[in-house]
C-alpha cells in the first residue's frame, strides 16, 4: 500500500522540477517585468493622487476667489424693497452674473436675510 505522504512528495517534486525546467533567462525576464510593473504602478498611483490634490486645491481657490470678488462687487449695491423683499433693485449694480457662472456652468444664489418682522434686512 502506498502512503499519502509519497503522493505529496511527488507532487512537490513535480512542481519544483517544473520551475527548474524554465531557463534562467526566462526567470530573470519574468522577475524583471514584474518588478518594472510594480514600480510603474506605484509611480502612476502617486502621480494620480498628487494631481488630484492639486486640481482640487486650485478649484477651491478659484471658487473662493470668485465668490469673494462677487461679494465685494455686490456689497452695498443691492437694494431690497421693504414691501417686496424678494425683488432686487439691480439699477445700481454693474455686475454681469453670467461672467461668474458661465465658466463652470455654476449657479449663483443670492440669499436674503429675514429679520424678526419678516422683512428682508
Amino acid at each position: 500500500m502506498v502512503s499519502l505522504g509519497s503522493y505529496t512528495r511527488s507532487a512537490a517534486r513535480a512542481t519544483y522540477s517544473a520551475y527548474r525546467s524554465v531557463p534562467i533567462r526566462w526567470r530573470l525576464a519574468g522577475g524583471s517585468a514584474a518588478l518594472t510593473f510594480v514600480i510603474l504602478a506605484g509611480v502612476a498611483a502617486i502621480v494620480g493622487v498628487l494631481t488630484n490634490r492639486q486640481l482640487r486645491a486650485q478649484f477651491d481657490q478659484q471658487q473662493s476667489s470668485a465668490v469673494s470678488r462677487l461679494a465685494t462687487e455686490l456689497s452695498g449695491k443691492l437694494h431690497f424693497d421693504r414691501f417686496a423683499p424678494l425683488d432686487l433693485d439691480w439699477s445700481h449694480v454693474n455686475v454681469s452674473l453670467g461672467d461668474f457662472a458661465s465658466g463652470q456652468h455654476a449657479q449663483i444664489r443670492i440669499g436674503v436675510g429675514i429679520g424678526v418682522d419678516g422683512v428682508g434686512e
